[in-house]
């Protein structure tokens, strides 16, 4: 869950900006509101419109790229600490609660595509990020003989559902613990092991 922004921190464009990430997350663009974010952060309107002439538009822009590039350094942090494929993926895994999405996250994307070209823009240029880190792990790993040679799209794609899968589980274990008695009997560490050893290995068992 994302937490209130601390009102201590100085850097008011930052305060903002982490604020409105909070209600975007909390309710989508409608919930994202100037006037919402003027009266909790106690800064008068002109000074919020100072910081983001464009208003609540390019609010939403500036929410997104400090979202992706926070999202970004950690995923970086976590291939760099990895040896190999399995580990630098796996290692991705461990991150996911820590950076939720909004929960109906294709209604999300639906209003976002509706938004102005500069949203659309900021979120291709978001999943091309996202796309071009993970690459690099894949072609690695392809390279090194690590994992089979595969279309790179579809298993990145791929991977990002294993992602989704995982936050969804980590919300289930914590709020309907009673819809999953079984998967609820381990630790969350070892839901996600058991998860990405399905999605890495498959369930098929090889000819022999």
């Amino acid at each position: 869950m994302v937490t209130k922004v601390d009102l201590r921190t100085n850097d008011t464009r930052k305060r903002v900006i982490e604020e409105a990430k909070r209600l975007y997350l909390n309710g989508g663009y409608n919930h994202l509101s100037m006037e919402k974010i003027s009266e909790i952060l106690g800064l008068k309107r002109p000074t919020l419109y100072y910081h983001f002439p464009g208003g609540k538009e390019q609010l939403l822009v500036e929410t997104i790229k400090a979202s992706i590039t926070e999202l970004i350094t950690v995923w970086s942090e976590a291939i760099a600490a990895g040896h190999n494929t399995r580990s630098r993926l796996r290692n991705i895994l461990d991150r996911i609660s820590d950076y939720p999405m909004p929960e109906n996250k294709r209604s999300f994307l639906v209003e976002l595509w509706q938004l102005g070209e500069e949203v659309r823009t900021t979120v291709k240029q978001s999943y091309q990020q996202i796309f071009t880190l993970l690459s690099g792990v894949f072609e690695e790993g392809i390279e090194k003989g690590e994992i089979r040679k595969v279309v790179l799209e579809l298993a990145i794609h791929s991977f990002m559902g294993l992602c989704d899968q995982i936050e969804t589980m980590t919300i289930n274990k914590q709020y309907f613990s009673e819809f999953s008695p079984i998967v609820n009997s381990f630790e969350l560490k070892e839901v996600i092991d058991m998860m990405f050893e399905i999605w890495l290995g498959g369930l098929e068992i090889p000819a022999s």
